[in-house]
Parts: structure tokens; sequence; C-alpha cells
């Protein structure tokens, strides 16, 4: 099956068949990465520099998340059971105040920031009662700043459903042990982080203090780091996102709409996310619907042949500009139907507003 291409500047058919789906469809599921762009959190898969940062001039921000980056104190080899690491930060134990300043410029440039278009889409997605759920590949946060309600370890262990977005890889917003799994703010830390200190965890030396009193061997206290999942760590909380997958996987409620926004699908579990939707979503359309139900939203598409059953359409865009036009059409669709309501006798047009 061969995926169909449009550019927004130019395919106008393409783009009003995309509207219109989005506008009849049922439920959504989005899968996203880099949707923070324009609100100025780099994209980690480029060379995007960050100001303040001379030391990675000549890296990708992607050398940043590597789980090497913490792991040269013996105090975190004691609580962590580590993968063959390979990443050249290893053994050189400067660049943990780098990891450290690093991370605490990012947490405060998200707290800064606003939520894109594209965020307030999700929103509007939401309270019209078409958006599922959103997992999405961002640790930045934005999704909750726009209202989406969003899941975090600290959630209780029950809830599935009333959560919109599912975080895959963590959150700026807090520190992790991942001895006791306790939580923190990471803003109380933001000036001893700025240092390249990393918190003790407070929770393993109250253990250790008591284990201390009842004249027991103490151990060592892991500090905490940052609760973003890294490259080369095992996912904490991958059983908890499996379950939402499950969940929205089930049939209930009906899915008819995959929307890949922005990443370039390098993780293997998002490629398995994207393709377990894909089918599910089939599934509940029907087999005389033409109309494209897997859409693939960026501006490059460098897996093309990979792909090509999974995906209907390619829509080649900044998806800020999608994300102005789709709003723009659910905001005439919303005019449409009061018209309808206050007039039950109007004849109201079908057709979806043009692209701006």
């Amino acid at each position: 099956m061969l995926i169909t291409k449009c550019s927004f500047s130019t395919e106008v058919v393409h783009m009003q068949s995309l509207l219109s789906v989005i506008l009849n469809a049922k439920g959504i599921v989005v899968i996203c990465a880099g949707i923070s762009v324009a609100a100025g959190i780099p994209d980690f898969r480029s060379k995007q520099r960050i100001p303040g940062f001379p030391e990675l001039a000549q890296r990708k921000l992607k050398d940043m998340f590597q789980i090497s980056m913490i792991t040269a104190s013996t105090t975190v080899l004691r609580f962590w059971v580590l993968p063959t690491l390979s990443s050249y930060f290893i053994q050189d134990q400067t660049q943990r105040p780098l990891f450290g300043r690093f991370y605490a410029s990012l947490a405060q440039k998200s707290e800064d920031s606003q939520p894109t278009l594209f965020h307030k889409l999700l929103k509007t997605l939401d309270d019209c009662g078409k958006l599922v759920r959103v997992y999405t590949q961002n640790i930045d946060g934005l999704e909750l700043k726009a209202g989406l309600s969003t899941y975090h370890r600290t959630c209780p262990q029950n809830v599935l459903q009333p959560l919109r977005c599912i975080p895959l890889h963590g959150t700026l917003q807090y520190l992790y042990c991942q001895s006791c799994h306790a939580v923190e703010g990471i803003k109380v830390h933001q000036d001893g982080l700025m240092q390249g200190i990393f918190p003790s965890c407070g929770t393993c030396h109250r253990k250790q203090e008591s284990r201390s009193m009842a004249g027991k061997r103490v151990q060592s206290v892991p500090m905490m780091v940052p609760d973003v999942i890294l490259y080369g760590q095992e996912h904490p909380d991958a059983q908890r996102i499996a379950e939402f997958q499950t969940q929205d996987l089930s049939g209930a409620p009906i899915i008819d709409v995959l929307l890949v926004v922005g990443t370039g699908m390098h993780v293997l579990g998002t490629q398995r996310m994207i393709r377990d939707f894909a089918r599910q979503v089939r599934q509940s359309r029907r087999p005389s619907d033409p109309s494209p139900c897997v859409i693939y939203l960026n501006l490059d598409f460098k897996q093309q042949k990979k792909w090509e059953s999974t995906f209907d359409l390619w829509v080649q865009a900044d998806c800020q500009l999608v994300a102005n036009a789709m709003l723009n059409a659910l905001k005439d669709e919303g005019v449409k139907r009061q018209k309808s309501l206050a007039d039950p006798d109007l004849v109201v047009p079908d057709e979806v507003g043009g692209v701006e």
C-alpha cells in the first residue's frame, strides 16, 4: 500500500481530507514528539544549541540522555542494574556537574514555556470528546499546562481512563530515587543541580538512620536523579504504560483515527505502539470507508519503505500550521452546530473550512 503524501502549502484537497477525518472522528489516539519546539524546547535528536552550554557545541543533545552520565558514582551503581554501556561519558566523572546543570536549565525552560498551538489542539479535541489518549515522548510537561490530565508515577494505581496524556519518557518536573521510588519536585533542588549537586534520597537516608539505630549494617544512600527515561535505562513505568495501552486497544472506547506527530519513530517501544494502534484503528473502520485513518504528520519521513503498510497519509508540514487549521475547522464546526441548535430548520453546509 502506497502512502499518500501531501504538502501543507500545496495539497489543499488532501489537507481538507485530513481536517474532515478529524472532524468526523469518534476517537483519536495521538502519538507525538517534538510538538514543543515552537515553545522554545529543543529537539533532542538535533544539533540545536542551548545557550550557556559551550560543552555541547560538537555533540547532539541526545548525548545528555545517556544513563552513563550519572553512573560513574559507586553509590549509584549499588542500586541500579545496568545494561552494557558504550557511551564515552561512562568513566568521566566531570560530566555529572554538566548533567545536573543541563537538567536544571531544561526544567526551568519548561517551567517558563507556554503550550503551543498543537497542545491547544489536543486540549480542544479532549473538550470535544474526540481525544482518547495522547502518548507523548516529550518530557516538558506542557500537555499538563494545556489542561490535559497527565499520568505520573504518583497517580493512584487504579486510575486508567480519566488520564488523557501518558508521558512515555518521564517528566522534568520531578527527581526520582531508583532504589525506593520516592519522588520529589525538582524546583527545591534547582540551585544545587545548577552546581552539579544531586540530592541524596531523604527516604533512603531515614531508612539507613533507622538501621544504624537498630545496630544493623548501614548501606550507601543513593542520589536522586531527574525523573526521565535515559538511553540504556530500564523503564520503571513500563508495566503501567502497558496497562494504558491494553485499555485503549480493548475496543472501548472506539478508536478510529491514529495521528502520529513529530516523532522519528526510532524507539522500538514507540514503533510497536504505532503498529498496534494502526491495526486497532483499521478494525474499527468500515471497509467501505476510503478516508485515511492512520496519519503521519512531520516535515520529513526517512523510513517510508518500512512504514508503507502502516500509514495511509503523510502530511509533510509543520505541526503548528496544521494545528492552526484544525483549530479553525473545529471552531467553524462549533459555530455551525450552535446555529443548528438555535434553528433546527436551518440547513448548514457540511464542507470543511479552507486551510489558512
